[in-house]
């Protein structure tokens, strides 16, 4: 099943789609392993920003194999 992500997603709406926890996502952020910027006084994430990150997980999982 194909997930389609809108251009700008919430932190709830990234960690859900990574299938990990909130303090992980916050701690990607803090790191800025996840780029965000913020709105108002919340953050938000750039669908490309995210499947970044995905992609670099992915290289480093194939690299380690």
């Amino acid at each position: 099943m194909e997930v389609i992500l809108p251009p700008t997603l919430t932190v709830k709406q990234s960690y859900e789609y990574l299938n990990i926890g909130r303090t992980r996502m916050f701690a990607l952020l803090k790191t800025k392993k996840v780029k965000s910027y913020k709105h108002g006084k919340s953050r938000r994430i750039k669908r490309e920003w995210l499947l970044e990150y995905e992609r670099e997980l992915m290289r480093q999982e194939s690299g380690s194999a």
